[in-house]
Order: structure tokens, then sequence, then C-alpha cells
């Protein structure tokens, strides 16, 4: 096989793997100067597929057989290392006919920190035809705690995390979640405002079958390794159903298809066992839904202390068993409200859990981690009240976290 056959069957390869989310990745990328300098409408007019990228950057030079540094830099800014795998593979087969290979050291270079450089249309979109999400890329670069082992360390490894927000507002419905187009603004604007490595990407009204596919391709995504976190959000209705097993009833969230689905099942597909690469890596699911059709009671605080063990506080306490069923390593869920109750939204703010907890982080982001977060969540809720027949809202969360969790690194 001849130089210019291997470097073509690489090309072949790449083309084969990138996928719809990096190839719009990319296009906002080659507009660095170094990168190609191509210019919005240029990329519009003539860049169509990923086989008019590459031909555009090697009329521009940008790589050619044995000089892949700038192809390495540009897949390492979209976070996609599989990529550099398959050219990493090229390279030793120019290598093995000895070739030369120039380094890959401009791949190196750290993003500076600073502002969003994107909104993307379109996303990755798992075959049957998923709606089609906005995606968000914030680009910065975290500088490590210095410790000398990342084992040792009290902290989770800093990187790039990828976040999935799922918003069921049931459009055109008479179940119509009221105010949840107030959590689409709050939840863009918390990760616009983190300004670190979060790319967030945003579904509403997904059904069932939908979500089975999405998750199994986000399987593939995480599975890179190239994100050292992951944050599942989902706002729908809910409420128990009956388990597969037959066993007690389980939170189950309700789909644009009117299918239900198990919290516990969307849970499974990220656990260890089925991505390997995100073992020991934080993976939080915030659970935007009722768990239930009670309203949770309140109780007066009264002077003294013997008044506490009311029945009204019992009911409350009862509720937070929830807090001791362990679900497996390295996972938090965040539930908007304790089991059996109702969740509250409000048509100004969104529902009261997702706009506190965005609150609380925008305000603790670099200050606290995620479970003294979550507990500041905790105190404000406990002061909200509903205006008809002052019904509370408590929320809760399992936690088998390892290290502790920070948005934005100390």
């Amino acid at each position: 096989m001849s130089e210019e056959e291997i470097q073509r069957e690489m090309l072949r390869k790449l083309r084969n793997d990138i996928t719809d989310a990096e190839f719009d990745m990319m296009k906002k990328e080659i507009q660095q100067q170094d990168l190609g300098g191509f210019g919005p409408g240029e990329i519009q007019r003539h860049v169509k597929t990923i086989d008019d990228m590459f031909e555009k950057l090697l009329r521009k030079g940008i790589f050619k057989v044995g000089n892949y540094r700038k192809l390495h830099k540009l897949f390492s800014l979209i976070g996609s290392e599989h990529l550099r795998e398959t050219i990493n593979a090229a390279e030793k087969k120019l290598k093995s006919k000895n070739y030369p290979v120039q380094g890959e050291d401009s791949a190196q270079q750290v993003p500076q920190q600073g502002e969003p450089i994107a909104i993307y249309p379109g996303g990755h979109i798992p075959p049957g035809g998923a709606p089609t999400p906005f995606f968000t890329w914030y680009k910065a670069y975290t500088l490590p705690r210095g410790s000398s082992s990342e084992e040792d360390s009290e902290f989770y490894e800093p990187g790039k995390c990828y976040v999935l927000f799922i918003n069921n507002l049931f459009t055109g419905r008479s179940d119509y979640r009221t105010g949840a187009e107030r959590d689409e603004e709050n939840v863009q604007r918390l990760f616009k405002d983190l300004g670190g490595n979060f790319c967030l990407e945003y579904i509403k009204d997904v059904t069932k079958g939908q979500l089975d596919r999405y998750l199994s391709d986000l399987q593939n995504t995480l599975g890179s390794g190239s994100y050292k976190s992951f944050i599942f959000i989902l706002g729908s209705h809910g409420e128990p159903q009956s388990s597969r097993t037959g066993g007690p009833e389980k939170d189950g969230v309700l789909m644009a298809d009117d299918s239900w689905m198990l919290v516990d099942d969307i849970i499974k597909n990220f656990h260890g066992d089925k991505i390997p690469k995100m073992r020991d890596r934080p993976k939080i699911f915030i659970i935007q839904s009722c768990r239930g059709k009670e309203s949770a009671r309140w109780v007066s605080y009264p002077d003294g202390p013997g008044d506490l063990s009311s029945q009204g506080m019992m009911h409350n306490m009862e509720s937070f068993d929830v807090l001791t069923r362990p679900v497996n390593s390295d996972v938090l869920i965040a539930y908007a409200t304790t089991e059996g109750t109702k969740a509250f939204r409000n048509h100004y703010e969104g529902s009261w859990f997702v706009h506190d907890l965005c609150d609380v982080i925008a305000e603790f982001k670099d200050k606290e981690h995620i479970l003294d977060i979550l507990v500041r969540v905790n105190k404000k809720m406990a002061r909200r009240e509903s205006t008809k027949d002052r019904a509370k809202q408590m929320p809760c969360f399992v936690c088998t976290f390892t290290k502790r969790f920070m948005f934005i690194p100390k």
C-alpha cells in the first residue's frame, strides 16, 4: 500500500466515523486562521459534506501525507479522541514504511478560557429521527489541581462534561406543562454562564422509542472516553409505575407518545458495565417530575421542640427513605420531590426545583461541590409553598459518589 493509499484509507474511515454533531463542530473550528480560515459564507456554499471539507483542507495545505498535526488539533478541539486514534493508526503505517511523519504537538495546544463559541443547529440524531435539538459547545481549560495521583484526589478529574436535557412539554395538549419553557431558558442560561467544558444538548417532546434509540446512541458518544462527566436532565409528568418484574412500583416519567419510562431503566444505560469509559466518572441525573399524587404536608415551627414529632412532620420524614437506596458507583440522582409527592411549576419561573437549582449552582459553582449545593437547594425549597393549598415540595437525592464534583474546580 502506497503512502497516498494509506491516507485515502484514513480519510474513508474518518468520513464513516464522523457524526453529524462532530461535523457541525468542525465547520465552526475551520474558521480559525491556522485551520483554514474559512468564512461562514464559504462554508455554507462549499462545505456540504465531510468529503467537501477534506478536499478544501487539502487544497489549503492544512494537512498532507505524513503531516496531520492540524487534523489532530481539529479533532482535539471538538473532543473526538476516537478520530485522532484513526490518524495515529495511519501514522503508524507510514512510519513502518520509513515515511517521515511530523509530530502532533500543535494538537496539544490548550483552548483559551472564554465565551461560548457556537450554537450549532442539528446534533447527533439517532437512526429513526429524534426531534432536532440545538447543540451548544462551551470551551475552556481547567488547570490541574496538582495532586500527585488522580486516584488520591478528593475531587473528580475535571474536564469536558456532556449535558443532555430532555424537556417534555406536551405541546398542543391539554396536559401541557405550563411554565416548563422557562426551564429551558434557565438551564441554557446556567450552562452559558458556567463557561466551562460543558456540551449541552436539548431535545423536547420525545417519544419512548426515540428516547430508547437516543440513549443507545449516547452510549457510543460517552464510550469514546472524551467526557469526564455526564449530566442528564429530564422534565416531564411522572408518577409511580409497575415494574416488569412485578415488584413494588417505581418512579416513572411520561413520554410524548403517552408511554411510560421507568427512571431506573434510563439510569441503567449509564452504569459502568454499559459504558466502561465512564467508570469512576460522575454521572448526575436531575429528575423534574411528580413522583405521586400526594401534596407534601406542611408544619408550623413551634416555640418548643416537643411538637416537632407531630404527624405532619413524621409524614415528611418517612418519605426520605429513598435516600438510603444504593444505585451504582459514582451516580447521583437528584429528584425534584420526595417519593409519592407532587412537584410544582410556576408560569413565570418554571419548575420550582429547576429554578432554584440553577440559581444555587450559579451562586456557588466555584465555591462548593454538588452535594453542598443540593443541601442549599433543599433549604431554599423548604420555604416554598403553593398559593392554592399551602402544599409543600421537598427535593431529595440518592448519591453513591466516591469523590466531590465541582462545576468549576477551585
